[in-house]
C-alpha cells in the first residue's frame, strides 16, 4: 500500500493488523509520516505511540441492544 499510494497521509485500523502495519512504517517511513489511528491499546500499539509511528488509539465503547 505504501508504495501503490505515495500520497497516502493517515490509515484507521479497526480490527486486526496492527503490528504489521506498524511494521510496515517503521521499515519504510520516519514518524509521524503517515497517521495511524488505531484500538485497542496493546503492548505493540503502546511502543509505537512512544516512538510516535501511532498518532492516536481510540476507544470502542459498547453499545447496548435496544429492546
Amino acid at each position: 500500500m505504501l508504495e501503490t499510494l505515495p500520497d497516502l497521509r493517515g490509515i484507521y485500523i479497526a480490527g486486526g493488523g496492527v503490528e504489521g502495519a506498524v511494521q510496515a512504517l517503521r521499515e519504510n517511513c520516519a514518524p509521524a509520516d503517515i497517521k495511524l489511528v488505531v484500538h485497542p491499546l496493546t503492548e505493540e500499539i503502546r511502543g509505537a505511540l512512544r516512538d510516535e509511528y501511532i498518532t492516536l488509539m481510540g476507544w470502542m465503547l459498547p453499545t447496548t441492544a435496544a429492546s
